[in-house]
């Protein structure tokens, strides 16, 4: 698969992601429609699992926040801005887009539900594949492998285009055709890497956890730069190294303890906090100092 997305993003690059993703998620909602009719069809969610409030707090806080701060480190959200024609085409985009979001996850709310109710103590990893596989019929898991791949596949071009796409043209100064050469270079090696990473992981929870934590390392600078537009590079920098060294300590302290628990996120967003305000505190210091030598 990652040979595939890597070809097809060597060949056609942005529009190559653009257009992919147009198809593969024009495919998603119409397979999962009909999964999801086939599936829920006289099924019976007890009441008791639409009673959201039943997880404890802080899983509850801990959603909320990750759903605030996602959309400043996602990739696909950036990409709709540059893929659109104008302001208004853009607007109209995210609106069309947040039903589509809504539709979804009352569609996969449904699906797991459903699973679950019909599967008690199901493994999560394996869950959306077991159901497939025990509660469709024959002829229709074919349209559930499509679906997979086509989720796959859309967030995957996404990530690695624009991570390869991000390095080369925020980090050095070339000619475009030096910067186009570079970013297919580059589409390669996140590719390997990226099936490296799933290879030694092989656990949906742990990399969904991962996932969270390294989105959150990303996202508390961006928003940073909302709030405060003139923020200085070092700020940012100290930001990302502080983030990203604390989940790092905390995997590896977890992995030492044989399990990695939803904390790690915690983890993440607290030492992102705290580099931004020990850069904050440099950058100060920096700036008092030079305005002593200016005197």
């Amino acid at each position: 698969m990652v040979f595939v997305i890597s070809v097809y993003l060597y060949l056609g690059g942005f529009k190559a992601v653009a257009k992919t993703d147009i198809l593969q998620y024009a495919a998603m909602i119409i397979i999962f429609i009909i999964l999801t009719i086939v599936m829920f069809k006289g099924s019976l969610i007890p009441v008791a699992e639409w009673n959201f409030l039943r997880a404890d707090i802080f899983t509850i806080i801990g959603f909320f926040i990750i759903g605030i701060m996602f959309p400043f480190a996602s990739p696909e959200l950036w990409q709709r801005v540059y893929s659109s024609k104008g302001k208004k085409q853009l607007r109209n985009g995210l609106w069309l887009s947040l039903g589509f979001y809504t539709l979804m996850a009352l569609m996969m709310a449904l699906v797991a539900l459903t699973i679950k109710a019909q599967f008690p103590g199901i493994n999560p990893d394996l869950a959306l594949i077991q159901g497939f596989k025990n509660l469709l019929p024959s002829g229709l898991i074919g349209l559930a492998t499509v679906l997979l791949f086509a989720a796959i596949m859309s967030s995957l071009d996404t990530y690695i285009y624009t991570g390869a796409s991000a390095l080369i043209q925020d980090f050095f100064k070339w000619t475009k055709q030096k910067i186009v050469n570079n970013i297919k270079k580059v589409i390669f090696i996140f590719a390997i890497i990226s099936a490296l990473i799933a290879i030694s992981i092989q656990d949906l929870i742990i990399g969904s956890y991962l996932f969270a934590s390294f989105y959150t390392v990303i996202s508390l600078p961006v928003i940073a730069t909302w709030i405060k537009s003139k923020i200085r590079a070092r700020t940012i920098v100290i930001s990302f190294i502080t983030g990203i060294l604390g989940v790092v300590v905390f995997l590896v302290i977890s992995l030492s303890r044989g399990e990695i628990t939803p904390m790690i996120v915690l983890v993440a967003i607290a030492s992102s906090v705290s580099g931004l305000l020990t850069g904050g505190l440099v950058s100060l210091i920096k700036k008092k100092q030079a305005k002593i030598k200016s005197n």
